[in-house]
């Protein structure tokens, strides 16, 4: 199975989960949203709606807009719907944000997405693309996980099972990565890093968190523990190292105009 594939697997598993565990990614919307609260679209594009968490948060920001919010994962979508009905000019639609078809011809005053643009095969692309949609004066403004986070459970991992037995973060942009794409494809752009840590009672919690939420350590080979005694090992080097179970998520908020 693809990249894209195990991706959308994965987050139509933990669709049902996915909101009583996503407490980072809850935090990370919230700090997107008062970072766009001063533009007024009319029209706006939410790139990988999930669960319909971020855009109930838009059409309250945004009570006259027109939004259409699109997700790779048919469960997220059907979940978002279930979540936000009665509401007029909201569109919900199966669709892979990197893939966009004539539907989505634009203008659009605002494109914007929270946790899903670092699931890209190619966001420098994406991101000229999401410019050339963008209505005169119009924004691409996004939250974007970075390589950096989980660091602590990647070297761990690395540590205990060699290289390559990290997690999917590890193919998240870095800082110097993302800039690049940003000035390819806007004229103005800004971005900032934020990090977040959660600390958990124990690893099999931190496991669990991320399994539903979409993000769980299973590379192509299968999973990557199997049983107690495996975890057990893997939490002895994790508190060794760093001295409890913690998680520290690496976040760019940026914005970017043509």
């Amino acid at each position: 199975m693809s990249i894209k594939g195990r991706v959308a697997c994965s987050f139509s598993r933990a669709a049902s989960t996915y909101d009583a565990y996503a407490g980072v990614q809850a935090d990370v919307a919230d700090e997107l949203a008062g970072r766009i609260r001063g533009i007024l679209p009319e029209r706006i594009l939410e790139i990988g709606c999930g669960t319909g968490s971020f855009t109930r948060k838009l059409a309250g920001m945004f009570a006259d807009a027109e939004i259409m919010a699109i997700d790779i994962s048919s469960e997220m979508v059907a979940e978002a719907r279930k979540k936000i009905s009665g509401r007029e000019g909201i569109r919900f639609e199966q669709v892979d944000g990197e893939s966009l078809d004539c539907r989505f011809s634009g203008p659009y005053d605002l494109i914007v997405s929270s946790g899903a643009l670092h699931w890209f095969e190619d966001l420098g692309n994406a991101l000229v693309r999401y410019g050339d949609l963008l209505a005169p004066g119009g924004v691409v403004a996004a939250a974007v996980f970075g390589s950096g986070s989980l660091i602590e459970l990647q070297k761990t991992l690395e540590r205990m099972l060699g290289p390559g037995a990290g997690l999917p973060v590890g193919s998240f942009p870095g800082r110097d990565m993302l800039e690049g794409y940003l000035a390819r494809a806007f004229s103005r752009w800004a971005i900032v890093e934020r990090k977040y840590t959660r600390r958990y009672p124990d690893l099999l919690t931190l496991l669990k968190n991320l399994k539903n939420t979409g993000v769980a350590p299973v590379p192509g080979n299968g999973p990557v523990v199997r049983s107690w005694g495996r975890i057990k090992e893997l939490e002895d080097q994790y508190t060794r190292r760093f001295g409890q179970i913690k998680a520290t998520y690496q976040v760019f908020f940026f914005q970017g105009r043509r």
